[in-house]
């Protein structure tokens, strides 16, 4: 018996390591818009929030638009972006076997869908949730709730792959179970398939 019914993931810093685009799309916002301190971006929180963590919350709004098309235009122009290794094999597994497979990101549509174009991520997913959807970002649960509604399930039926603090945190306060993706990680890992059988236990005493 399946411990899980579906499977959700995050997207940036997730299926993919995307972190340099965005680091580059923060710093080039700042220099367009004449803030001279450091800028970082805050993993899993959102454009808006992120700035506004940065002290720029009266041009939050202004500055997340603008990075988000600092992001789209990187993204346009680089010409080989790939999931993390094992990814696909891990879908193709999951579609075998019949679990359900969702997205959560805080990102907005029009990211993911740049994004899913260079990677071919079309129809992997049974359901899909941006950050334009919800009125509160991880590490709010309310992201993760819509997509278990979406996929018709409950939290305790998921399992989730999620890299930040925030998203972890968002995926547990839903009442879903998470795995970590940490820099190197690699999907096809065998502990994966053990833990969606057996419970995230099996993940961590393989680890």
């Amino acid at each position: 018996m399946k411990k899980y019914s579906a499977v959700i993931f995050d997207l940036d810093g997730t299926i993919v390591d995307d972190e340099r685009f965005w680091h580059t799309a923060f710093q080039n916002t700042a220099k367009n818009k004449g803030i001279e301190k450091q800028i970082k971006p805050v993993a899993g929180r959102g454009l808006k929030d992120s700035w506004k963590i940065n002290g720029e919350s009266e041009r939050a709004e202004e500055l997340a638009i603008e990075t988000r098309l600092e992001f789209l235009e990187l993204v346009e122009n680089e010409a080989n972006i790939e999931p993390r290794e094992g990814f696909f094999n891990l879908v193709e597994y999951l579609k075998e076997k019949g679990y359900l497979i969702g997205l959560c990101t805080s990102s907005h549509w029009e990211v993911f869908d740049s994004l899913s174009e260079k990677m071919n991520l079309s129809g992997i997913f049974d359901a899909i949730t941006t950050g334009e959807e919800v009125l509160l970002l991880k590490p709010d649960p309310e992201i993760y709730r819509l997509t278990c509604q979406k996929l018709g399930v409950e939290p305790e039926e998921c399992l989730v792959f999620e890299d930040s603090e925030a998203g972890i945190d968002s995926a547990k306060a839903c009442g879903c179970e998470v795995i970590k993706v940490g820099d190197e990680f690699d999907f096809s890992n065998p502990g994966v398939l053990n833990t969606l059988g057996q419970g995230l236990e099996s993940f961590q005493q393989t680890t």
